[in-house]
């Protein structure tokens, strides 16, 4: 332990050297770093695949998308913009202020400590971490140590691309992490669960560090009686399965309108089938990060089953190693007191609900409140219009799943018991930036009336001028 606190110990009294000196803080110098960050993520692609092949068995389609692709683009979108969103912005002066003129001047707020977890271990990680580089931060990042090797691979990238003094990632497994939460970041970003990003958020607070907390949540897949039923399921499963269903903004639960929910349910137990029908003796799904997870989960099934809801297994576990196929739950009481529909599943657990009216959405969704994402299956824009504005979520999608987080122009990020704060894109260098307003004068021109003596005439001339 002491040995890992005094590394922390040098590479924080580096960072803190390089942030005072500011020979990081020119545009030219991040977009520099960017650009060697980059060009390492590319030479150490086929590496980062099989480490995430190896530790738990992603298909190198997914990893591609969702992991290094992702990142590429986000990085390439980051230096392509980062010059214009460098620069001071300037911004509308009041009448009362005449004769200036008024600016946001962006600047970094200095060390930055990355937490990231396990389930996406090189994009969610990196994607906060090239936010903040791009910001003028430097950062110290600790990914999760139960993807060893994708961890062990990132690092090696950050060695290659950086110096210490302005990123570097720690390895620690997490009864050590504590450790780093000694000392006094600037600012925090956590993604993982929400017990944890609460300790987390607490022990920071005691030095007022602004943070973003990612803590995920359950998300609902609401499917009306106006939906595209087979095109909702066929969805629903892609969703559903990416990274056997490890994914903070998977579909958690579906509730179905009563008149289409049966044949929903049949739509998706069909499109499981089909998607993953050799799972017997096939490696395409990825494998539950630990033998707890898929314990946990097993017993929500059991619970599911004894409580008399149908369950149907659309293919076949293999429990030696952490393989299960994806089960769908069938659910008619919505008010039942399952486990599943407290806990956010994290895995290829579906249940199905029926829902009559906006008021039942509202008391389903309520039990679970303030989601991190949100999906609405419909073909009226007045129904979905009215349903986003109805509730309260991170981000979503209507007649769609999960591809908000890659655009790079939308905030992504929870809200309330899903989080707190956003990112990606350029939002995600304002996130890691403290934006200062600045009101410049050039010419030594005021207004008279504002100094003393004060008479009622003076006043209502201020009044006047405030009042436009």
């Amino acid at each position: 332990m002491e040995a890992l606190r005094q590394e922390i110990a040098e590479v924080y009294a580096k960072q803190k050297k390089t942030l005072a000196d500011g020979s990081f803080f020119p545009p030219k110098k991040r977009i520099e770093a960017l650009k060697k960050l980059e060009a390492s993520v590319r030479r150490h692609e086929k590496e980062l695949i099989q480490a995430m092949i190896d530790d738990f068995n992603k298909p190198e389609l997914e990893i591609v998308e969702t992991e290094t692709a992702l990142v590429l683009s986000e990085l390439k979108h980051t230096i392509r913009h980062l010059r214009r969103w460098a620069r001071p912005k300037r911004v509308q002066t009041p009448i009362h202020q005449i004769f200036t003129t008024s600016r946001i001047y962006r600047e970094p707020y200095g060390t930055v400590l990355v937490m990231s977890p396990w389930n996406y271990p090189f994009q969610l990680l990196m994607m906060p971490a090239l936010s903040a580089l791009a910001a003028g931060n430097t950062v110290v990042l600790r990914p999760s140590t139960q993807t060893r090797r994708t961890a062990e691979v990132t690092a090696a990238i950050f060695k290659e691309a950086l110096p210490p003094e302005l990123a570097y990632v720690v390895l620690c497994d997490s009864s050590k992490a504590d450790v780093l939460l000694e000392f006094q970041w600037d600012f925090l970003f956590f993604t993982g669960s929400r017990a944890v990003g609460i300790s987390i958020y607490q022990k920071v607070a005691e030095n007022l560090t602004p943070a973003i907390l990612e803590l995920g949540g359950k998300s609902p897949f609401i499917v009306t009686e106006n939906a595209d039923l087979k095109f909702a399921a066929q969805k629903l499963v892609w969703g559903k399965m990416l990274n056997a269903g490890q994914t903070c903004v998977a579909p958690d639960y579906v509730i179905a309108h009563q008149s289409v929910k049966d044949r929903f349910l049949a739509f998706v137990n069909e499109e499981f089938k089909k998607r993953f029908r050799q799972t017997d003796s096939d490696d395409r799904l990825p494998h539950l990060i630990s033998d707890r997870a898929y314990n946990r989960l097993l017993k929500m099934i059991e619970e599911a089953e004894k409580a008399g809801c149908t369950v149907t297994v659309c293919g076949g576990h293999r429990p030696q190693e952490r393989l299960m196929a994806p089960v769908t739950i069938d659910i008619n009481d919505a008010s039942t007191d399952l486990e599943c529909l407290k806990e956010e599943i994290f895995g290829p657990v579906l249940p199905v609900l029926p829902y009559e009216t906006v008021g039942d959405l509202e008391r389903i969704i309520g039990r679970n409140p303030q989601p991190l994402a949100f999906y609405l299956f419909s073909k009226s824009k007045k129904e979905t219009d009215a349903l986003v504005s109805r509730f309260k979520f991170g981000g979503g999608c209507v007649n769609e799943v999960i591809i908000h987080l890659a655009n790079p122009h939308l905030p992504f990020g929870g809200v309330g018991n899903s989080g707190i704060g956003f990112y990606h894109g350029r939002l995600g260098f304002e996130a890691f930036s403290h934006s200062k307003g600045v009101v410049e004068k050039r010419l030594s021109v005021d207004w008279p009336f504002i100094y003393r003596p004060y008479t009622k005439t003076k006043t209502a001339i201020i009044r006047f001028f405030l009042d436009r």
